[in-house]
C-alpha cells in the first residue's frame, strides 16, 4: 500500500473488516518513522512527545533540515514540525 510518493508499506487483510491494513506491528506510526529513516532524514520525537508520559494520539516528529513530503495512509498522517537549531 502506498504511504507517500515512492513510499510503500507491506499490507495484510484485516480479518474483521476484510480491508487491507498496514502489516507492521507498530502500525502507521512505525512505518512512517521507518520511512523517514530510510530516506536519510534526521528526525527525533516531537517536543510534546518527549515531555509527556502519555501515548500520543497521532504521529508527530521533529525534522532537522527541510522535508516537504507528505506521508499518509487513509485518515492517518505524519505531522512534521521543524526542529529548532
Amino acid at each position: 500500500m502506498r504511504i507517500g510518493k515512492g513510499l510503500y508499506a507491506k499490507a495484510r487483510q484485516n480479518h474483521i473488516m476484510g480491508k487491507p491494513m498496514i502489516a507492521a506491528p507498530g502500525g502507521f506510526d512505525q512505518v512512517a518513522k521507518e520511512a523517514l529513516s530510510r530516506l536519510g532524514v534526521q528526525w527525533e520525537p516531537s517536543s510534546t512527545e518527549k515531555a509527556s508520559t502519555h501515548i500520543p494520539a497521532r504521529a508527530v516528529v521533529s525534522v532537522k533540515g527541510s522535508f516537504n513530503r507528505r506521508i499518509s495512509y487513509g485518515k492517518y498522517f505524519l505531522d512534521i514540525e521543524q526542529a529548532s537549531v
